[in-house]
């Protein structure tokens, strides 16, 4: 990633500071939290027949066995962040966040699993204020876009898929909003 920031530091006119590079998933090990997990899916657990001790049900599963699978695509992802400088833009100081963002899907045919489609990008997330020229979406992407290309053509260690900003309205933690970002970018 050291090219990359050389290259942003031409780019931008702006000096990055180094810092610890982390992986910050490995810090924060967030949970998903749901607002309605108690009341819709707790209230309703388990199985509606109470049995009094155990039963075999090899019956049921020979039975199952015959019929198709009811699912048959499989997506699943993975994401990882990592925090590879700060950029000081006015009297604040923002970082810079690197991720990895990977998603695969497998498909079951004839009791058989194969890999159809498989997604690997590599992102970086900078402050909003690092665009200074744009007023709107549009604006944002064109120059994205833009810094995009110079940072890769700039060298060839590292494929940049796309650069994201994140929100820097309010002073809260800025590299919950990159990680975020990166999240988002995910669904995207």
């Amino acid at each position: 990633m050291g090219g990359i920031i050389l290259a942003l530091e031409r780019e931008t006119g702006r000096d990055c500071f180094d810092t610890f590079r982390r992986c910050l998933d490995r810090e924060r090990a967030s949970l998903v939290e749901y607002d309605d997990l108690e009341r819709q899916f707790m209230s309703e657990q388990g199985e509606t027949v109470r049995y009094g001790g155990p039963r075999n049900v090899s019956d049921i599963a020979r039975s199952w066995q015959e019929h198709e699978p009811a699912f048959q695509l499989f997506l699943d992802g993975s994401r990882r962040t990592y925090k590879i400088a700060d950029i000081p833009i006015g009297m604040q100081v923002f970082p810079i966040i690197a991720g990895q963002v990977g998603v695969g899907v497998c498909k079951r045919e004839n009791r058989r699993f194969s890999a159809c489609d498989l997604f690997l990008h590599t992102v970086l997330a900078f402050p909003d204020k690092l665009d200074t020229e744009g007023k709107n979406a549009k604006q944002h992407r064109a120059f994205l876009a833009d810094l995009t290309a110079k940072l890769n053509a700039a060298q060839n260690r590292v494929h940049l898929d796309a650069l994201l900003l994140y929100p820097t309205q309010a002073n809260k933690n800025f590299e919950d909003k990159g990680i975020a970002r990166v999240q988002e970018y995910m669904v995207e």
